[in-house]
């Protein structure tokens, strides 16, 4: 790193440093908000993902043998 002289110089590079902690900031919460969008989506349609999945359809004939058993 080069040595600064002028207040000036120190200035400038706090203000870049924190424009890109800033655009960091900003990109993180850009991501959350998406990340969230495509959860809220997907929710309501695994529980049916999950039935047609194949160990769960076997688990469910499982249940339901022990339900006619008893």
């Amino acid at each position: 790193m080069v040595p600064v002289r002028r207040r000036s110089q120190v200035a400038a590079r706090l203000i870049t440093a924190a424009a890109i902690g800033l655009a960091v900031l900003i990109v993180a919460f850009l991501l959350f908000g998406a990340g969230r969008t495509v959860l809220s989506a997907l929710l309501p349609v695994l529980p049916r993902v999950m039935r047609e999945f194949p160990p769960a359809r076997s688990a469910d004939k499982r249940v339901r043998r022990l339900a006619a058993a008893a």
